[in-house]
């Protein structure tokens, strides 16, 4: 009987596990460390990483995997109590190291033991499934928020990319009346082709409509205090990672009217995002393989 492929499941929360589980049901040896207490069917838990590293195709780790210092991000209690110098050193040189959005200072540890880190969160099919979960995480937010429907009401986004496009076309489908403020010209061809309406993003920053709600999903900090104090009753939800879509100025004007909603697939599904993971890095496994990189 062939030896089964093994892998090893760092910190993170129940998308880790989720994913782990799903790897587990395809045959393989899944074992995590740290993280998530929850149990899954076919995982085993394991108390030292060293012992357990030899021979492990892969090391999985969350997204984000490490704080901006370098500790490992778990659930719980364990949370940043584990510096990326003690996993690289104990994982072998010829072990995949799968994680997501990995700060300079885990870049320069890992070389320094002879690891490459593999960001999934950068691949193509990881942001396009990935937007399902935040749009629907996004509806959710607003509809618990408004008083009224979302039918009928006036929808801002900001951006139409992924996230912003997922989303758009969601809320446009439980009859809001949707404006998508994007900067390039194609991508306000986008929106309308989608039954949208558009509008330049800076016309809509200098000029903001009144709206019910106004999703921003552009990651730079666009809506400044003049935007907000001109935007009347709008509630805005800020979809952008880090700095975010806000400046201080306007954070503090909005006040309860800003709803910061980040890493929202892991929170609201974490068994859809789990699978989003699991099939990012299934795909990079079996593209390894197919090189040859693989044991």
């Amino acid at each position: 009987m062939d030896k089964k492929r093994k892998l090893i499941f760092c910190g993170g929360d129940r998308r880790l596990i989720y994913c782990a589980s799903f790897f587990a049901a395809d045959g393989f040896d899944c074992r995590v460390w740290r993280g998530e207490t929850a149990d899954s069917d076919g995982v085993t838990r394991i108390r030292e990483l060293r012992q357990n590293c030899d021979g492990a195709e892969a090391l999985i780790l969350p997204i984000p995997a490490f704080t901006s210092s370098g500790k490992l991000i778990c659930a719980g209690e364990e949370r940043g109590c584990v510096d990326c110098e003690y996993i690289f050193k104990a994982v072998q040189p010829d072990t995949k190291i799968f994680g997501g959005k990995f700060a300079d200072i885990v870049k320069r540890v890992a070389a320094e033991y002879n690891h490459e880190v593999c960001d999934y969160s950068l691949r193509e099919e990881f942001s396009l499934m990935n937007a399902v979960p935040t749009a629907e995480a996004a509806v959710s937010i607003a509809m618990n928020r408004l008083s009224k429907t979302l039918w009928n009401s006036k929808i801002a986004v900001l951006g139409y990319g992924r996230i912003g496009r997922a989303l758009s076309m969601r809320v446009h489908a439980l009859g809001a009346r949707v404006t998508v403020a994007a900067r390039s010209v194609s991508a306000r061809a986008a929106a309308e082709s989608d039954g949208m309406k558009s509008v330049e993003l800076s016309a809509w920053l200098d000029s903001p409509e009144e709206c019910s709600v106004c999703f921003n999903t552009v990651p730079c900090q666009i809506v400044h205090d003049e935007c907000a104090a001109a935007a009347g009753n709008t509630v805005f939800v800020d979809l952008a990672s880090a700095p975010g879509g806000f400046t201080d100025e306007a954070r503090s004007m909005l006040g309860d009217r800003l709803i910061t909603a980040l890493s929202l697939p892991g929170k609201y599904f974490p068994e859809t995002a789990g699978r989003i993971i699991y099939r990012t890095v299934g795909g990079m496994l079996a593209e390894n393989g197919e090189r040859g990189d693989t044991k």
